[in-house]
C-alpha cells in the first residue's frame, strides 16, 4: 500500500499513483490469450521508442508465485534523464506491467515505495 504522498490516477488504461513531490508508479494488464512470449522479449516492448538509454540490471524475481524480470534503466524522455524500473509478470493469460518513473534525483527516493508495490501486487482471478 502506498502512503497518502501517491495520488492515484487513471492514465489510458494503466492505474498510476502520482508522487507529490515527483515520480509515479503504475500497474497496467493486456489479458488475451497469445503465443507464450518470453518475458524479455515482453520487457523490450515497453522500451519500444525509447531511444537513448543504458540498462543499469535486469533479474529474474518471484512475484504472486510465477516468475516475473524486472530491469532497471537510465532513460532520456523528451530529454530529461530518467530511471525506469519495470516488473514484466505472465499470469494466467495476462500480462502485466509495473513501473516505476522517477526523475534521477529522487528515484532512490522513491524506490522502497515501489519495492513494497511489487512485493504486495496479487492478481485476482476474474469472476
Amino acid at each position: 500500500m502506498l502512503d497518502p504522498a501517491w495520488k492515484r490516477i487513471h492514465e489510458q488504461g494503466a492505474v498510476t499513483f502520482s508522487n507529490r513531490d515527483g515520480g509515479a508508479i503504475s500497474v497496467d494488464a493486456f489479458c488475451e490469450r497469445t503465443d507464450d512470449v518470453p518475458l524479455d522479449v515482453l520487457t523490450n516492448h515497453l522500451l519500444i521508442g525509447i531511444g537513448q538509454r543504458t540498462e543499469r540490471r535486469r533479474q529474474g524475481i518471484v512475484l504472486d508465485g510465477r516468475a516475473a524480470l524486472r530491469t532497471e534503466l537510465d532513460v532520456f524522455l523528451d530529454g530529461v534523464p530518467l530511471v525506469l524500473d519495470l516488473v514484466v509478470l505472465k499470469k494466467n493469460d495476462c500480462v502485466y506491467d509495473l513501473e516505476l518513473i522517477a526523475d534521477r534525483r529522487i528515484f532512490a527516493a522513491r524506490l522502497d515505495a515501489f519495492n513494497s508495490f511489487v512485493a504486495s501486487f496479487a492478481t485476482v482471478e476474474a469472476r
